[in-house]
């Protein structure tokens, strides 16, 4: 994309982009020479230039055209091998293309050691260099990189593009090549500014190739969001904060990062989300230990961490190892990390950034470790750690990546999805046919508004599923005798202002009317006394989902 469509930030249609960038004309300064060439060799490197030049306007393809220049490169300097690197938009240098005369490719760790030195100079300087025997060059001849390489001549040229420097031509030989006279130097001037167009050209191409492939494919995933919800390790969502959180998964967990941190309230599935992470990692095929936090005596913590040696308190009766290493190799999952002992932390944090654990009584002997830690909490960390109950290392440590799970009540959607999928795990585990929901249990079900999230959904499908009528359906009368909420907590002085309390009377009273009446919005509005404009706008401010009954 164009600076200046960047800074508009206005919409740009990607063929009608393409079309303008075919058209661009490579610069005037890079039509030729400046200064004719006199001898030979100079002809020749003309001649090889326009060829290579004209080879660099029938393409937009990047790698290609990469190819092109640094083969065009050798055969103008006459060196043994070149390469290209170009600076990517953090302003950083990346590797793109690096090859020999032969045509095979050359060892990036060899090309950018040769780096430091010459094409340093050419980036700070923006000017080209030239050296066709470096041992006559007194601040080169020296150097470390050249002396180990063993390097007798070198050519570099800035590639520079409307006034910005995207990158760097390199070539060099083992010999002394033939000498650069002034029209040499004009004709690389010449290749230099021919290739930074022909790059900025197949760079633009290629933005505006992937901007219209990922327009696609976020219009396909949209689609497929629509259409069907989406199931990860007994998680299921069609919920779009869900879906990124599982598109998250999909992309960190290959990578084994460091650690990762869930928020979200108790029952939304925090450890179902660290099993998929574990699931989808390079550890799968190792072990996956967990404990809740909450539930480590303060006296043990250590030593159901770190395990122990026997003697080591009264009641160690023998060696005994801890969590971290039953799960050597694999995934070690913490659930309410906001519990885990004060005293506790320093000898985690030790764990995490060492991979290393001492046993309780076996001072002095560290063990090497190789975990990944998923912690989880459901309490506001940051705050902890400005009030001191949570030490501020642990906590950027454990929050390498952060996810965070919405309660059920932030995605109504999922809700009906959800007992379905339950109602069809339980009739596979119970080999029954799978029981279905009437259309006022369904209702019932969008009008609460389960505070105890998935795991008191799944509790109530169990729940009900014992109450389903001859026919395997389950009525709304099924869910009666479980101490459900059809609305958030009853209001009281202790929820908030007049205002917040009406709120939730208001709230309680259209959900309760939405499911007496099938979710029917017309018969609903009557029975309130309400127009369906008036009953809309509730809907809409209260968060009620009244479709897919």
């Amino acid at each position: 994309m164009s600076q200046r469509a960047k800074k508009s930030g206005e919409f740009r249609d990607p063929i009608a982009e393409l079309g303008a960038l075919k058209a661009r004309p490579l610069v005037a300064a890079a039509e030729g020479p400046s200064l004719p060439p006199t001898t030979e060799t100079e002809f020749r490197r003309y001649r090889d230039l326009l060829e290579v030049a004209v080879s660099l306007t029938s393409s937009l393809d990047l790698k290609a055209i990469l190819d092109a220049i640094v083969d065009g490169i050798i055969r103008v300097t006459s060196c043994e091998r070149g390469f290209v690197i170009l600076r990517e938009k953090d302003g950083t240098f990346a590797m793109f293309t690096g090859r020999t005369r032969e045509g095979t490719p050359w060892d990036e760790r060899g090309a950018r050691e040769i780096s430091h030195t010459v094409v340093a100079r050419v980036v700070e300087t923006h000017e080209p260099f030239v050296g066709a025997d470096i041992e006559k060059i007194d601040d080169l001849r020296g150097q470390e990189s050249i002396l180990a390489q063993k390097i007798r001549s070198a050519v570099c040229l800035p590639l520079i593009d409307q006034e910005q420097l995207i990158g760097v031509i390199y070539a060099d030989s083992s010999f002394v090549i033939p000498p650069f006279g002034d029209a040499d130097r004009s004709v690389l001037r010449a290749f230099g500014a021919h290739a930074a167009v022909a790059i900025a050209r197949a760079r633009q191409h290629g933005e505006i190739l992937d901007r219209g492939e990922r327009l696609e494919e976020q219009n396909r995933k949209l689609r497929e969001q629509l259409s069907q919800h989406v199931i990860m390790s007994g998680m299921v969502s069609r919920n779009k904060r869900m879906l990124d959180v599982f598109s998250i998964v999909e992309k960190i967990a290959p990578t084994d990062i460091s650690s990762v941190l869930i928020h979200g309230e108790s029952g939304t599935g925090k450890e179902l989300l660290a099993r998929a992470i574990h699931d989808k990692s390079p550890r799968r095929n190792g072990p996956y230990a967990a404990v809740n936090c909450t539930a480590l005596p303060h006296g043990l913590a250590e030593s159901i961490l770190f395990g122990h040696r026997k003697g080591a308190f009264t009641g160690a009766d023998s060696d005994k190892e801890g969590l971290f290493e039953n799960a050597d190799g694999g995934t070690l999952f913490l659930d309410e990390i906001g519990d885990m002992p004060l005293e506790t932390q320093p000898k985690l944090l030790r764990a995490l950034q060492e991979k290393e654990i001492t046993r309780v009584g076996e001072e002095g002997r560290a063990r090497k470790v190789d975990v990944h830690v998923v912690a989880a909490t459901n309490k506001d960390l940051p705050r902890m750690v400005d009030e001191g109950t949570f030490r501020t290392d642990l906590f950027f440590r454990l929050n390498a990546a952060q996810l965070h799970i919405p309660p059920l009540r932030e995605r109504r959607e999922d809700i009906l999805p959800l007992a379905e999928y339950f109602l069809q795990r339980l009739a596979d585990k119970r080999r029954q046919p799978v029981a279905q929901l009437s259309r006022d249990a369904r209702a019932f079900l969008l009008g609460n508004a389960w505070p105890g999230n998935v795991r008191e959904l799944e509790n109530a499908m169990e729940w009900a599923l014992a109450f389903q009528d001859e026919n395997g359906v389950i009525n709304s009368d099924a869910f009666a005798r479980l101490s459900l909420s059809s609305a958030p907590a009853t209001a009281t002085a202790e929820n908030g202002s007049l205002r917040d309390m009406m709120d939730q009377f208001e709230s309680r009273t259209v959900r309760e009317a939405l499911a007496r009446n099938d979710n029917n919005v017309s018969a609903t509005a009557k029975a309130l006394g309400l127009s369906r404009q008036m009953l809309h706008e509730k809907i809409k401010k209260y968060g009620i989902v009244t479709r897919d009954v």
